[in-house]
C-alpha cells in the first residue's frame, strides 16, 4: 500500500486544492486506502503551508449582460494552471453595482489555499425600452376652427419623456391629444404620421414608435 506521490513543495503541489489533493490520492496508482495516514497528513499539511495569490488565476466565463432590474451574476471560470478551482473552497465573490446598466464590479477572493483579491468587471446594458402605443384609425376635424380629440394616442410602459412630432404642421399632439388647427381644406382627408419617442433613461434605451391615421 504505497502511493507515488509529487514532491511537497514543487510548484504543481503549491497550485491544487484540498479536493485536488484528494483526487490525486483517488487517482494514484496504488490503493488509496493503502496511504499511511502520517504521511497523508504531512502531505496534506505542507500543501496547505504552500498558498497562491488568486491574482496569478485566470478567470473566464464574464458575459455582458442586459439590465433587468435584478441583481445580476455571473458564471464564473477560475483556474490556477489546469486546476479549476472550487466556490467556497478556494474563494468566495462579492459583487458591486450589478444592478443597474453601467459597468458591474467582481471581486475574488482567495479563501483555504489561496490568498489575495482579484477585481474583474462586466458591462450592464440598457434594456429596450417597453413603450406601447395605440391610436384611433381615424378622426374628423373641422376646417373652420380648431378641433381638440382626446385620447386619440395612447402611450403605456414608456421609459423616459415622451414626445410627438407629425409629418403636418397644423395637427399637433400632446399627452394623447390630437390637436387640429383650422385651415384645413374642407373635404379633403389627411394622412397623418405620429411619430412617439419615448426618451429612455439610465437603464432603458431611447425608442421611438409611429403610427398612421
Amino acid at each position: 500500500g504505497s502511493v507515488k506521490a509529487m514532491s511537497v513543495g514543487t510548484t504543481e503541489t503549491q497550485k491544487v486544492s484540498v479536493q485536488s489533493i484528494k483526487s490525486f490520492f483517488a487517482q494514484a496508482t496504488a490503493d488509496v486506502q493503502g496511504i499511511d495516514r502520517d504521511e497523508y497528513e504531512t502531505l496534506l499539511l505542507a500543501a496547505k503551508a504552500s498558498t497562491a495569490d488568486i491574482n496569478t488565476c485566470i478567470v473566464s466565463g464574464l458575459q455582458k449582460k442586459t439590465y433587468t432590474g435584478k441583481k445580476l451574476t455571473q458564471n464564473l471560470i477560475i483556474k490556477d494552471g489546469t486546476c479549476t478551482l472550487l466556490g467556497g473552497t478556494d474563494y468566495k465573490i462579492v459583487y458591486a453595482n450589478n444592478v443597474n446598466a453601467g459597468t458591474a464590479k467582481v471581486t475574488i477572493t482567495g479563501i483555504g489555499f489561496y490568498t489575495g483579491t482579484k477585481t474583474v468587471t462586466f458591462k450592464i446594458a440598457k434594456a429596450a425600452n417597453p413603450i406601447k402605443v395605440t391610436a384611433k384609425k381615424k378622426v374628423n376635424a373641422k376646417a373652420s376652427k380648431k378641433t381638440v380629440i382626446k385620447k386619440a394616442v395612447k402611450v403605456k410602459k414608456a421609459k423616459g419623456k415622451v414626445t410627438y412630432k407629425t409629418n403636418n404642421k397644423k395637427v399637433i399632439v400632446k399627452k394623447g391629444k390630437i390637436i387640429v388647427a383650422k385651415g384645413l381644406k374642407k373635404g379633403k382627408t389627411y394622412k397623418i404620421k405620429i411619430k412617439i419617442t419615448a426618451k429612455g433613461n439610465k437603464n432603458y434605451k431611447k425608442k421611438t414608435k409611429t403610427v398612421q391615421l
